[in-house]
């Protein structure tokens, strides 16, 4: 839970006082803040000794940060959107792909005993759902309409009020010719 906490800091130092708030809740024990620390020293002898870094404040990720998922997820897509701004629209399928298939399973699900891990778990799929959405447009773009009805037909179910999934799912039935699944749609 600590490591998770802190890779959904992004490298940014988390204040004491939050780590022990997360990682305990509302009622922490007296000795919570030893255990930090011991959490902190266990994590360090598995990974390396410069994995934790601690300042004044607080705890963040060091050398691992660079390697998380998520923020290369994020990357990703911010990235593949830049790309649909420009009219770049297969740089941009091939980007929003990328992080895609970064995604595996649902993100934090053995932590779901924390707030913050339901959270962020919440937040991660709204990105998803988002660069779903994205990508379906950008290979409408490029007149993949077989694609785009294959791979989100049925995500449908998944994101059933996600309009611009609803709305590109439609287009690419109306033209790949299946007008009435587009109108059942």
């Amino acid at each position: 839970a600590l490591l998770a906490r802190l890779a959904l800091a992004g490298g940014r130092v988390v204040p004491v006082e939050r780590l022990i708030d997360d990682l305990f809740g509302e009622s922490p024990p007296a000795s919570a803040r030893n255990a930090l620390q011991v959490y902190v020293s266990h994590l360090r002898r598995r990974l390396s000794a410069d994995a934790v870094r601690s300042t004044g404040a607080g705890y963040a990720l060091g050398a691992l940060a660079a390697g998380v998922d998520v923020d290369r997820f994020g990357q990703l897509v911010d990235a593949g959107i830049r790309l649909r701004r420009t009219g770049a629209e297969k740089s941009a399928v091939d980007r929003l792909s990328d992080a895609l298939g970064l995604w595996r399973g649902e993100p934090l699900a053995d932590l779901g005993e924390y707030e913050f891990a339901r959270s962020a778990a919440v937040g991660l799929g709204e990105l998803r759902a988002g660069a779903v959405e994205e990508l379906a447009e950008a290979q409408l773009a490029c007149g993949r309409h077989d694609v785009v009805v294959g791979s989100l037909m049925p995500l449908l179910a998944e994101y059933p009020f996600r309009e611009g999934l609803r709305a590109a799912v439609m287009s690419a039935l109306y033209r790949s010719g299946d007008r009435a699944q587009a109108l059942a749609v």
